[in-house]
């Protein structure tokens, strides 16, 4: 004959599924926030270099987008090498320092600056390959920090532009 199984062991039983559902439960909860912290696949269409205080997300207000009006495609003259000419600059208005990253249309990094601050510009950088002559699609990521000791990100904007190599 059959045992047959006291209330007490029901009671523990659904004790135990509780327990492990709500465990189960803050697992996925915890995830969920992870992903949405550390994921940035819906805010950009490139690969993103990495870089302290990268972006989180892209937000360009109308002040920055007035800024950003010198982001041209890049041009290296014949005989240059890796020098490549570039009109960028951080309007004096601004109150923030900026980071220019070049990157190819794979997402691997050609150039980064350093900090450039309010009313400095770039003319020329140099990257870090030779190209043969014709034109390469690349992305310009402009990106601006708090104009203080541990440059908070505010905000960053990445330009599709074209690498000339004559």
């Amino acid at each position: 004959m059959a045992k047959k199984r006291s209330d007490d062991s029901r009671y523990i039983n659904g004790n135990v599924v509780i327990i492990v559902a709500g465990i189960v439960l803050t697992v996925l909860i915890l995830a969920v926030v992870w992903i949405k912290t550390h994921d940035n696949s819906d805010k950009k269409p490139v690969k993103e270099p990495s870089n302290p205080g990268a972006a989180q997300t892209i937000v360009v207000t109308q002040k920055e987008q007035h800024s950003y009006k010198g982001v041209t495609d890049l041009t290296i003259k014949n005989g240059a090498g890796k020098k490549a000419t570039l009109e960028f600059m951080n309007n004096s208005d601004n109150d923030c320092v900026q980071v220019v990253t070049i990157q190819n249309s794979d997402g691997v990094v050609l150039y980064k600056s350093d900090y450039i601050e309010a009313g400095k510009y770039l003319t020329q950088v140099e990257l870090n390959q030779e190209f043969d002559p014709g034109t390469y699609p690349i992305q310009i990521w402009v990106r601006s920090y708090k104009n203080t000791e541990d440059h908070e990100h505010i905000s960053g904007i990445c330009y599709p532009r074209n690498l000339i190599v004559e």
